[in-house]
This record gives structure tokens, sequence and C-alpha cells, in this order.
């Protein structure tokens, strides 16, 4: 379940934008003095420019960048990733505790106990117990919006089977547990019998005392073959989708309701993290003052080196720019410390580069490939009746494709040497990238006409030409370079006698090709928006670092990213996608990612073009810049302990 809408999150990152863009921030001491030329227009605050306003301030529903960046300074997750590295690692540190002081995995990987600090509180002084967090964890399932997905991938509501049949939210929750959700005082203090409920075992949440909660793998999205180990589960729990809310301030606000978001939760915050909320308005911005009442102050000093865990320094002001120019003007004078963007373009960041007061600074690959890693489907699947022809299900067609794209030029060109190229599934910087050693696909002109030559529409007689006079329709995501590398990828192509008519793209336009119409046939194969789209740009943004996420979206049969796109189908593959997601053991896992790109990349299945580089930009006078490996999945995050230089 990885609702392709979720792609709004991150399109290419650059200037400090950290769902899937950018760069995380904490401050771990003051800089030395800069010089005097060098000054902010506020001291008393971080200001934040971005031109993105947040999707919802609640984290059960938030799923774009800058809802992400919002809602991370607020409310808390059991853990987080160890910000003191700029990636995951395979050491035991890469997570640390937040609102679990420390956690244990059964043998088999199936049963996760978490157990909360007894200390931890809501800035309101309302208790964070696992009578809380099993609350806070099936409200998002029973919302059911877009963020549920990271819920529903390892877990599912209590009596119900992924999937099954006849099955829905209701069934279980209105015969009384959604009740029971509502009525405050059951959850604060739960009465012996919800308390048995809470605590009966064949569930996925399953409260073991008040201060640990249970997580139990088990009838979700991913177990594929039944309930199996998740290697990546503590990466799926650091996203907001698990974060703890109050029961008591949601049940005096309208409560919680089947297969709806919450209204005042959408437009308010309360949480337990280092930040309140103190003014918000969806048009102009909103403002974050530091927590006076938080609950690990005094934890903080004790665990100086747990970044996540600091206490807040410096108010923020967030101000919604309409236009990215202005944010640009400002960082340059000093009127805004921090820019938050979407995307930001190459030639915009080698201006930036030049500005004396600004940190330009290029993050390590996991951030580009979590924000953007961008390849050329070609459609595998034979055409059913009524459909144009379909040049690619001609191997040599897709050969003759990836070998006449000049890939160094589309990194010089359309991103002023600010990418690189890859091979895919998984993406750069993620563990298990290229297992299997194959190297990047090359121009080679040469290789590519002799390619098309053995093709079923040879150059001499005009390749794809006459087939498709008015030119193949190739769909694009409108936005920033990506404009300037469809044009190169005509020019390329034109090369080898495939002509290819770019049609530019909204992201909603591109989620509708992405899936089937009513009559069980890929939009992409219809005329909808421009089409039918045999070959066109796709694109992976990340929410966590890890491998199956990817591989289930572009290896997989049924993956999200490839049913209607390269239609790519082979059920050894699929075996060894299974065996990956579900591996204990790192080496099984590594052999059989490496096995999936050697032979995606020996089918032709797609051009994996280029990873932009994301990058972090900030006022000198800001102190402790740190990436952050969710970066590229989360707004602005974790700048609680960012200050400014005096």
């Amino acid at each position: 379940m990885h609702p392709r809408s979720l792609r709004f999150a991150a399109i290419v990152v650059a200037v400090l934008t950290v769902a899937s863009a950018g760069g995380s921030y904490v401050a771990l001491s003051r800089a030395a003095a800069q010089a005097a030329t060098c000054s902010l227009s506020t001291t008393n605050s971080i200001v934040i420019d971005q031109p993105e306003q947040p999707d919802s301030l609640d984290p059960a529903v938030a799923y774009t960048t800058p809802g992400w960046g919002a809602v991370q300074q607020v409310y808390q997750t059991m853990v987080f990733y160890n910000n003191t590295q700029f990636g995951p690692t395979s050491g035991p540190n890469y997570m640390a505790p937040l609102l679990a002081r420390n956690w244990s995995t059964s043998a088999d990987g199936i049963h996760w106990n978490f157990t909360l600090w007894p200390q931890a509180h809501f800035s309101n002084g309302d208790p964070v117990n696992a009578y809380v967090m099993w609350y806070s964890l099936y409200r998002g399932m029973v919302m059911n919006q877009p963020l549920a997905y990271l819920l529903e991938e390892n877990f599912f509501l209590p009596g119900h089977t992924y999937g099954a049949v006849g099955t829905n939210y209701t069934q279980y929750w209105m015969a009384g547990l959604l009740n029971s959700m509502n009525t405050v005082a059951s959850v604060t203090n739960p009465s012996a019998s919800l308390l048995a409920v809470m605590a009966a075992k064949n569930q996925s949440f399953r409260v073991l005392d008040a201060t640990t909660i249970q997580l139990n793998i088990g009838n979700g999205s991913v177990d594929y073959k039944g309930p199996a180990p998740y290697p990546f589960l503590l990466d799926q729990v650091a996203t907001p989708g698990f974060a703890a809310v109050d029961p008591v301030v949601v049940a005096a606000n309208g409560g919680v309701s089947v297969n709806a978001p919450s209204s005042w939760m959408a437009n308010n915050m309360l949480g337990s993290g280092p930040y309140n909320l103190t003014f918000w308005s969806p048009t102009t911005g909103y403002s974050l003052t530091p927590n006076k009442n938080y609950w690990a102050t005094s934890l903080a000093t004790q665990l100086p080196n747990d970044n996540n865990i600091q206490p807040a320094k410096m108010p923020i002001d967030v101000s919604f720019q309409q236009n990215p120019t202005i944010v640009v003007q400002n960082m340059k004078t000093g009127a805004a410390a921090l820019g938050s963007f979407a995307y930001i373009g190459p030639s915009l960041i080698n201006q930036l580069k030049g500005v004396s007061c600004l940190v330009v600074h290029a993050l390590p690959p996991v951030f580009g490939g979590l924000s953007f890693s961008g390849w050329i489907y070609m459609d595998q699947q034979p055409n059913v009746t009524g459909e144009p022809k379909n040049p690619f299900t001609n191997q040599w067609v897709r050969n003759a494709v990836v070998h006449a794209i000049d890939y160094n030029q589309i990194i010089s060109v359309a991103f002023g040497g600010n990418a690189n190229k890859w091979v895919g599934p998984i993406p750069p910087g993620f563990p298990d990238y290229n297992t299997g050693n194959v190297p990047n696909y090359t121009f080679d002109l040469g290789k590519a006409e002799r390619a098309m030559n053995n093709s079923s529409w040879p150059m001499a007689t005009g390749g794809l030409n006459n087939l498709y006079p008015n030119g193949l329709n190739f769909e694009y995501l409108q936005t920033g370079d990506w404009n300037v590398v469809a044009q190169l990828l005509k020019a390329d192509l034109a090369k080898v006698d495939i002509p290819i008519n770019p049609v530019a793209l909204s992201i909603p336009q591109l989620v509708v090709e992405q899936y089937y119409n009513g009559v069980g046939q890929c939009v992409s194969a219809t005329g909808a928006n421009g089409g039918p789209f045999y070959i066109g740009l796709d694109y992976y943004t990340g929410d966590y670092v890890g491998p199956d996420d990817p591989t289930e979206l572009n290896a997989w049969s049924q993956g999200g990213y490839n049913i209607c796109m390269s239609e790519f189908k082979n059920s050894t593959v699929d075996q060894w996608f299974y065996q990956a997601a579900e591996a204990t053991n790192p080496a099984v896992a590594a052999q059989a990612y490496g096995n999936i790109t050697q032979f995606m990349a020996s089918n032709y299945t797609n051009a994996w073009l280029v990873v932009p580089t994301s990058f972090q930009v900030y006022n000198s006078l800001l102190t402790g810049i740190i990436g952050n490996p969710m970066g590229s999945a989360i707004g602005f995050q974790l700048i609680y302990n960012t200050d400014h230089t005096s």
C-alpha cells in the first residue's frame, strides 16, 4: 500500500528540505563569531521561508514534505535516526531512543517490545504511556488516511486479514472499540475489560504493561506469504504515522472517525515534543515556541549525544512565500535564516554558492536517493485489442533506448553537474544498493544503432518514424530541470529513429496514469492526459531508508510503480523479492537484491537515468547543521536545538 499521491511529498530537494527532499539540521553548539558583514534581520527566532504549505498538522494524516516538517517539531515517535550520522549503518546505533528508552525483538523477528520513558508526557501534562501508544497507532489505522499505508505494511486491525473480501474498518471498531477510543477515561485509565482488549495476544499492537507496548508483525501488506520478520521496522516506526497523540485532546475535539480525518487535528498541534504551536495560518505560515513543560529536559543532560531528545532553544517562524525567488532573495539578505523548497534547480544553487553568508553543502547520495531517483520506463506487455502498436515489447528497442541516452550530457546540461548516474531498483545510498555490481548504463550510439537494426523496425526503413509519424507520447513530471531532460532525451532518441513527443503532466495526472481504469485497462495505455504512454519518466521518492520499498514498487510484478508503467512481470524476480524482503541474514538479502538488479539490467527493464544531488543551504550564523537519513522524506526536521551565533 504505497499510494502514488504520496509522491507529492518530494520531488527533488535542494535547500534544507528534508518525502519525500533535502536535509535536516540540529545545532550542537555555538559557532565562532562570524564576520560583521553577515547578519540576520531577526535574531529572536529562526525565520524559515518556504513556498509550500503543509497538507495537514495531524501526524496520522500529513504526507507531504512541509507537513512532515511541521509535525515532527511537535510530535514524537518511539525511536528516531541517530542524527550524528549522515546515513544508516549496519551497527547498533543507527537508531536512537526517543519516547522509547529501549527496545528488543524476539528471535524470529516477529515481536518487538518498546519500553517507554516513565516520565514522558505531552506539553499539557497528560502522560505518554503504552495505552496512549496503543490508541495512537490504532487511531491512524481507523482513520485510514493516505499515511496509514505505513502502518498497514506490517500491521492491521484486530479481527481482520489484510485484503480479505468483505472486511472493512466499521465491522470491528463500531462494535465497541471505536467507542472506547472516544471515551477519554477508558484510554488514559483503562478499565479491566478494555485493558484485557489492549493486552490481547491476537493483535498488531499489544499492551504488556503501562510502559511497554508490543508490536506484532503480521497481516500487513508486506506479508506476502504470511507473517515474516521485517528488517527495517525501526525505520518505519520513526515515521510520523507512529507518533503519539493525546487521547484527551483528540476526544475533546471531535474524537476518532472511521475512514475520515479530524478537522481539528489538521489545524492544531499538541504533542510531547520540544515545540508548541503558537500560531497557525494555512495561507501565511506558523510559529513554534519552545515547550517549557518538555518532559525530556532533565534527561537531555544525561544523554548529551542523543540530539533527538534535546529541548528547543529558539522559537521558529515559518513564512509561506508565493514565489520561490522571494525565498532565495530573503536568504541572500538575511531576512530568512533557512529556506525550504520542494525543488530548486542547479542554476540557482550555483548562484547561492556565491553568496558569502550562505553555506551550500552537498549531501550524501542517500538524500538524493530518497528525493528523486529517476528512470525511463518502457512498457513490456503486448497490446490489447484497440491499442496502438507498442514497440517496447521488443527487447532490442529497449536496448537501443538505454544506449542512445547521453547520461553525462543530462548531468552537465540539465543539472549543472549536480547529479549522478545510478542503476536500480534500489536508490544509491540505501542498504543493498547494487549488490550485483552492475555497471551503469553508458551512452554508446553505435551499440544503440545496432540494437535498433536488430529490432522489427531497423533504421534503414525509418525505425519507428513510420509507425509513429507524430512521435511516441512520452510522459514526464513538469518541474524544474526535468523539462530540460525531456528535450535532451527527445534529441538523443531521434538519433536512432525513436521519435518521442514529450508531454508534461502534473502530479495528479501522473497518479491517474499509473492505475487501471474501470474496465481493467491501464490508463497509461489510453488517450487520457495526452496518452497512450508506452514510455515515460518515472521516479522514486521514499519515506524511510529501506531497500524493500523501492524494490516492491519497481521490480515486483504487482508493484505500484510497475503495473501500469514498465509492466515487468517475472516469477523468478518475484521470488527473489520475497526472499530479500523477509531475510534476516544480510548476506541472503544482498544476494537476492543483487540478482534482481542484474536481471532487470540485462532485460533493459528501465533506462536508469540520474539522481540529482540534494543540498543544504543555510545562513552561516546558524550553528551545527547535521544531516539526517530521513532528510529526503521530511521537510525541515529536528531543528529544535538550532541557535544563532551572537
